[in-house]
C-alpha cells in the first residue's frame, strides 16, 4: 500500500512516522499483519539463539562464583550492575534507530535508512567523549558507594561502557532490517568470548577488574562483526553530507528515562546488598539475583521481533494481540521455572555454584516471583516503547524512587531486599496495564 509522508520532527533532522502511522509492507521485509504463526516462529529463532547466547553468560556465571570467591564474585556482578546502569541510553537509542529505519524501510527508503545509520552513527561516537567526563566526575564515588579499595574495577566499568557505544547503532539497524539472525548470532558471539575470556582470566587467577576488560575485547570483536555486516548500507551513504542530528530526541529521552528506571528495579538490589550486607553475605544474594534473573531471559526473543511488528502494524489492528501473546508465553514459561525454584532451590545452587553459596536458597522462590512479574513488565515496556508511548518513562522513574525509598526503609536483610523486589515488581507490572488503558496513543489529540 502506499503510505504518506510524514511531518518532520522538530527533535530529529530526519523524517519519523508516528507511531500511529498507517504503514504497510513493502521490499522484502516481513509482513507487520503476518499471522501469530509468523510471528512466533521469528519470536522462537530469535528467543532460541538468545537463550544460547544466555546460556554461556549463566555458564561464565557460575564458573567465576566459584573461581573467585563470594567478595570478588560480590564486586564482580556488582560492577556488572552499574554496567548495565550505564549502558540504558545506549537501549534508547537502539530503540529510536530501530523505529526510525523502520518506518523509512517500509515506505522503501533504504537511502534514507541509510542516512539514518551513518548520522546516527557520528553523534553517537562524539557523545563518547562527554561520557568520559562523566566518568571521570563519579569515579571516586562509585569507588566509596560499592566499598572498594582500588580504583582498576570503575576503569574496567569505564573502558567497558567506552567499548559498547556503537553496539546499539549496529543492533538498532540490524532490527530494523529483520535481520534477527544476525542480531542474535553476535550476541551468541559476544556471550562466547566472554565466557572463554572470563572463565580463563579467572582460573588464571585474576580479579573481577581484568575480567571485566576480557568482556571489553569481547565487545569489541562482536561489534565490528555487526558493521561488517551492515557494510553495504554505509557503504550507499558514504561521501554525502550529514546535517547535524539528534538522536536523543523527545521519544529517545523518554525511552531512555523508561529503560533507566527499568534497569534501576532489577539492579539497584545488588547495590544495596554489597553496601549493606557485606562482602561474604552480598556474595549469596548475588548467586541468588543471577540465578533468578535467568528469568528475565525468557521475553527477549519475542520481544526483538514484536516490537519491530508494533511499529510496523502503526494503525492497524493486531497491536494488543501481539502484546497478549507475548505475555502468554513468558507467563507459560515462568510458571514452572518459579516452582522448581520454590522446590529444589539448594540443588540448583550447589549444581550452579557450587556448596559454598547454599546459604542463599530461601531467597532463590521469592526472588523467582520478583523477577518473574519483572518479566511480564518487560513485555509491556517493550510494546509502550514500541507504540512510541515514551511518557511511560515518568511512571517507571516513580516506582524507581519509590523502591528507593522502600530499600532505605528495609536493607539490613536479604529476606527485606527480596521483598522490595517483590512489591516492587507487582506494582510496575499493575502500572503498566493501567498505564496501557488510560493513555493516549502517540500522535493523538489533546
Amino acid at each position: 500500500m502506499t503510505v504518506p509522508s510524514a511531518p518532520a520532527d522538530p527533535e530529529n533532522v530526519d523524517v519519523v512516522l508516528p507511531a500511529d502511522a498507517p504503514v504497510g509492507p513493502v521490499l522484502s521485509f516481513e509482513n507487520p499483519q503476518a499471522g501469530v504463526r509468523g510471528l512466533l516462529r521469528s519470536g522462537a529463532m530469535v528467543s532460541a539463539v538468545a537463550l544460547l547466547a544466555n546460556g554461556f553468560n549463566v555458564i561464565f556465571h557460575f564458573a567465576t562464583a566459584r573461581l573467585m570467591g563470594r567478595d570478588e564474585y560480590s564486586l564482580l556482578t556488582t560492577m556488572f550492575a552499574v554496567f548495565l546502569v550505564a549502558t540504558v541510553p545506549l537501549v534508547a537509542i537502539q530503540a529510536t534507530v530501530t523505529r526510525e529505519m523502520a518506518a523509512l524501510l517500509t515506505q522503501g527508503d533504504e537511502h534514507g535508512a541509510g542516512l539514518v545509520l551513518r548520522s546516527s552513527l557520528r553523534t553517537v561516537l562524539r557523545a563518547g567523549l562527554a561520557a568520559v567526563l562523566v566518568a571521570t566526575v563519579l569515579f571516586y564515588p562509585l569507588i566509596a558507594i560499592l566499598h572498594i579499595d582500588r580504583p582498576l574495577p570503575v576503569i574496567a566499568v569505564i573502558i567497558a561502557f567506552l567499548v559498547q557505544i556503537p553496539s546499539p547503532i549496529a543492533g538498532g539497524a540490524l532490527q530494523a532490517t529483520d535481520r534477527f539472525g544476525v542480531l542474535s548470532w553476535t550476541q551468541a558471539l559476544q556471550s562466547t568470548l566472554k565466557l572463554i575470556a572470563g572463565v580463563g582470566l579467572a582460573a588464571l587467577g585474576f580479579g573481577a577488574s581484568a575480567v571485566t576488560l576480557g568482556f571489553a575485547a569481547a565487545t569489541l570483536l562482536s561489534v565490528s562483526v555487526m558493521f561488517y555486516v551492515l557494510r553495504p548500507m554505509l557503504a550507499g551513504t558514504r561521501g554525502q553530507p550529514l546535517p547535524p542530528r539528534r538522536i536523543i530526541g523527545r521519544y529517545a529521552f523518554g525511552a531512555a528515562i523508561a529503560l533507566g528506571a527499568n534497569t534501576i528495579l532489577l539492579n539497584a538490589d545488588l547495590i544495596w546488598a554489597r553496601g549493606s550486607l557485606g562482602p561474604s553475605t552480598a556474595g549469596l544474594y548475588a548467586a541468588a539475583s543471577v540465578a533468578t534473573s535467568v528469568l528475565l531471559l525468557i521475553p527477549i526473543g519475542l520481544n526483538t521481533v514484536l516490537f519491530t511488528r508494533v511499529v510496523k502494524l502503526g494503525g492497524h489492528e493486531g497491536q494488543r494481540s501481539s502484546l497478549a501473546i507475548g505475555l502468554v508465553a513468558v507467563a507459560v514459561i515462568a510458571t514452572p521455572c518459579v516452582a522448581a525454584l520454590f522446590l529444589i532451590p539448594e540443588q540448583l545452587l550447589h549444581i550452579g555454584f557450587g556448596s559454598a553459596y547454599d546459604g542463599a536458597a530461601p531467597w532463590l522462590g521469592p526472588l523467582g516471583i520478583a523477577m518473574a512479574l519483572y518479566a511480564l513488565s518487560l513485555v509491556y515496556l517493550n510494546h509502550l516503547l514500541a507504540l512510541g508511548r515514551s511518557g511511560i518513562a515518568w511512571m517507571m522513574l516513580g516506582f524507581a524512587g519509590l523502591q528507593q525509598l522502600l530499600f532505605i526503609a528495609f536493607h539490613e536483610s536479604g529476606p527485606d531486599i527480596v521483598t522490595v523486589q517483590i512489591v516492587t515488581a507487582a506494582l510496575v507490572l499493575v502500572g503498566c496495564e493501567v498505564y496501557l488503558r488510560v493513555s493516549r496513543p502517540a500522535g493523538a489529540p489533546a
